[in-house]
């Protein structure tokens, strides 16, 4: 199965695993925390991999890796969600929801993919 991006789509993917991965890093979590949390365990491993990968725009996942993906893409959704409701700022507000628009075809996708695994 080929996942076909569209450029929009891979920029906000790889600014949603650098987020991660920066908000991962200033938390600092430690080994013990990781290990006992898989969640954050897989969060971690899933942002490190796809950013790895995504310089060749080859980014071959597996089915717990697409999983992963998945559920990570649907955190940031609802996140985004939430800023949308929160927000007081038009312009921001209107940045949001495109971005969520781009990260529901995103989520649609990468679904899509999981379920043909």
């Amino acid at each position: 199965m080929q996942l076909c991006l569209t450029l929009e789509e891979l920029e906000l993917l790889i600014s949603i695993l650098r987020e991660d991965d920066w908000m991962s890093r200033s938390e600092a979590p430690s080994s013990l925390h990781i290990a006992a949390d898989n969640c954050l365990r897989d969060k971690l491993l899933i942002g490190g991999d796809v950013l790895r990968r995504s310089l060749s725009r080859n980014l071959q996942l597996d089915y717990d890796e697409l999983q992963d993906l998945a559920d990570s893409l649907n955190r940031h959704k609802e996140t985004l969600t939430t800023q949308i409701c929160t927000s007081q700022d038009p312009k921001l507000k209107s940045d949001l929801e495109h971005s969520k628009v781009v990260l529901e075809q995103l989520l649609e996708k990468v679904t899509e993919a999981c379920a043909v695994l």
